[in-house]
């Protein structure tokens, strides 16, 4: 074999492999779902650390500004339940009732312990189990007329 036609084998199969390369590398793109639970698993692992540290509600707002950048409709609460109190802290763009009090976006409460809370958001209401002291909360995605929430 001559070179001329070694030189156009090799520019054929180079040429194959960059139009195989392009046209079959799709970006995976992660489902919606997937992303709002991957969030949800991600502060769940990371948020105690913040609270034993005392900066609870630092750590959740710069979260929040991290999970808007991946779900943007993403919002969250949280509930600090300990001894006497609960600690609440909403980023979610709706006021929230838990019990008798109620909770605005980007505010905080702190409500007497009660053995059993209940937190509403428009029809919707939510129990949470503030019989043991931690960290508790509610995630919440809106998009195309769906509705995630995600209790912890």
């Amino acid at each position: 074999m001559n070179k001329k036609a070694q030189f156009y084998i090799i520019a054929a199969v180079i040429l194959i492999s960059l139009t195989f390369g392009l046209f079959s590398a799709k970006k995976a793109m992660p489902k919606p779902e997937k992303t709002f639970d991957l969030l949800v698993q991600n502060y769940q692992e990371d948020a105690p650390f913040a609270a034993n540290s005392g900066n609870l509600r630092d750590f959740t707002e710069k979260f929040y500004g991290f999970a808007e950048s991946k779900d943007s409709s993403f919002q969250l609460a949280y509930f600090y339940v300990s001894q006497a109190n609960i600690s609440a802290f909403s980023l979610i763009k709706q006021t929230i009732f838990i019990n008798q009090y109620n909770l605005t976006f980007n505010s905080s409460i702190v409500i007497p312990r009660e053995s059993e809370t209940v937190v509403s958001m428009g029809d919707s209401q939510y129990s949470l189990n503030t019989t043991a002291t931690g960290l508790r909360a509610i995630f919440l995605s809106e998009k195309e007329g769906s509705r995630s929430v995600k209790i912890i």
